[in-house]
């Protein structure tokens, strides 16, 4: 981030904003976000990097190289009976399957045989890429998130590493640090921690005793 930019990952919204845009505070947004509106602004900032010969990367396809939309899909995602994960697989793109499972949708038959769709506390903060991982010479830190509603982004995150070969330099636990607040300047990195907000220090989303890890020259198995 403070040199050139090769690749980047990015999520541009999809089903999952449908829900957590017109309800904003629960899902950590300052006002209700239009979500084709959202997903127009992304693509173009898709074409921009991509102009510029920046590798551009998104989850769904990292998760699909993976081989883990499947069990993303039954985890996440709840069908009628007679319609299996295979026939969501087969008519749909890797990142529409990826929105129905972070909409965590549920899919029903009605009593005069309509359907309907439910998003069930949908994860909609994904396109927030830089936040779930700080990445090093050294591979991808995933964090541990301050809100419990972004929780469970980092375990996709963790599986969408291994559709690039990344192996995860270390897995942050118990105390909160978000990439969002990581800033590398060459040999330097700042972190962000505890704010003073009202005359009152109070931590936002990086806590006060979060570890980075660093790894010894001479023996680089060893945290330190």
């Amino acid at each position: 981030e403070y040199d050139r930019l090769n690749a980047v990952r990015v999520r541009t919204p999809g089903l999952e904003l449908y829900g957590g845009g017109v309800d904003p505070g629960p899902n950590l947004f300052e006002a209700p976000v239009a979500p084709e509106a959202a997903r127009r602004e992304h693509e173009r900032l898709v074409e921009v990097l991509e102009s510029t010969h920046v590798e551009v990367h998104h989850p769904a396809d990292d998760l699909e190289a993976a081989g883990a939309l499947p069990d993303l899909l039954r985890e996440h995602v709840a069908l009628p009976d007679g319609v299996a994960v295979d026939d969501l697989r087969a008519a749909l793109s890797p990142r529409e399957q990826l929105g129905y499972a972070l909409a965590r949708a549920r899919v029903e038959r009605t009593p005069d045989a309509a359907s309907s769709l439910h998003v069930e506390e949908p994860i909609s903060n994904v396109f927030f890429q830089r936040d779930t991982s700080l990445v090093g010479d050294r591979g991808p830190v995933l964090c541990e998130m301050y809100e419990p509603v972004r929780r469970p982004e980092v375990p996709i995150v963790a599986r969408a590493w291994d559709g690039v070969g990344a192996d995860v330099a270390h897995d942050m636990r118990d105390e909160p640090i978000e990439g969002g607040e990581f800033m590398p300047v060459g040999e330097l990195a700042l972190l962000g921690g505890p704010a003073d907000g009202a005359g009152e220090e109070g931590v936002i989303r990086t806590g006060y005793d979060c570890h980075l890890y660093t790894f010894d020259a001479a023996d680089q198995t060893s945290p330190s």
